[in-house]
């Protein structure tokens, strides 16, 4: 018994689980976290332009990027969306009142004020860390 490890230590050498880089919880991979006070956060008040904006600013990402959009009347309408096989990588598509996706280019997206949705940046911020990690 002596040499037994913490659940801790099990979770962190694990490649089963992941750690959120913004709340440092950690989370199945298989999943789709949200940490629950940026969630909690954004239904009461959605980020102002200024922090839309730095967020826009930190997508490095190629200006050509095609990201998907939900019109004005589905709800979320500061974010873009990194797309799967036409739809947003979050799943957010599940719960959108909206059932059209306008697809534009990242620097569309940015030209009109959108940020990037962050439960499709954590997940691709993953994904690098993931194939970086290989």
């Amino acid at each position: 018994m002596g040499d037994s490890k913490s659940l801790l230590d099990l979770v962190e050498e694990s490649d089963e689980f992941e750690r959120c880089p913004d709340c440092g919880r950690y989370f199945a991979r298989a999943g789709n976290h949200r940490c629950e006070t940026d969630e909690r956060k954004q239904r009461q008040n959605p980020p102002s332009r200024d922090e839309r904006t730095r967020r826009a600013r930190e997508d490095d990402r190629q200006d050509d990027t095609l990201v998907g959009l939900f019109c004005p009347s589905g709800g979320n309408t500061y974010a873009y969306h990194d797309l799967a096989n036409g739809k947003p990588r979050c799943g957010c598509h599940h719960h959108a009142d909206a059932d059209e996706l306008e697809v534009v280019s990242l620097a569309r997206a940015k030209a009109r004020g959108r940020a990037p949705c962050g439960s499709c940046r954590r997940i691709r911020v993953s994904r690098r860390t993931e194939s970086s990690t290989r």
